[in-house]
């Protein structure tokens, strides 16, 4: 995988207290559209000119997270994306909270598992 490239970003999504997405009942859950809409201004917003895939992360584990990605081109949720699933997993090392560098990352397409390497400052390497 790519080694991954951060920039500071000036998009800004309302806060979620807590969101309980049911992936088999989207039509019947109103916090579920609400946070695609959310995910779509986002995927919209002046900071990414090119637009961006974005995704939502929630631990369930120590060293697990559920990530739900909204993707650019298909305009909507995924089962799986391997590169937003990869960024999660970047952002956690460099923000102190992957301390072991591994992570299961459950996408609702499945689960894919990283290995990252690197310093404080920098990811050098993510398998």
């Amino acid at each position: 995988m790519k080694k991954p490239n951060f920039e500071r970003c000036d998009a800004f999504v309302e806060q979620f207290e807590s969101v309980a997405v049911q992936m088999g009942l989207p039509d019947t859950d109103a916090q579920f559209e609400r946070l695609r809409e959310q995910m779509r201004g986002l995927r919209f917003d002046p900071a990414f000119p090119k637009g961006a895939n974005v995704n939502f992360y929630q631990w369930i584990g120590d060293a697990e997270v559920r990530v739900l990605t909204f993707e650019r081109g298909v305009e909507d949720y995924t089962l799986a994306c391997g590169t937003g699933s990869g960024s999660v997993a970047a952002v956690l090392w460099l923000t102190g909270k992957l301390p072991t560098g591994k992570i299961a990352v459950e996408n609702p397409g499945g689960t894919l598992e990283f290995e990252l390497e690197g310093t404080e400052t920098e990811v050098t390497s993510i398998l």
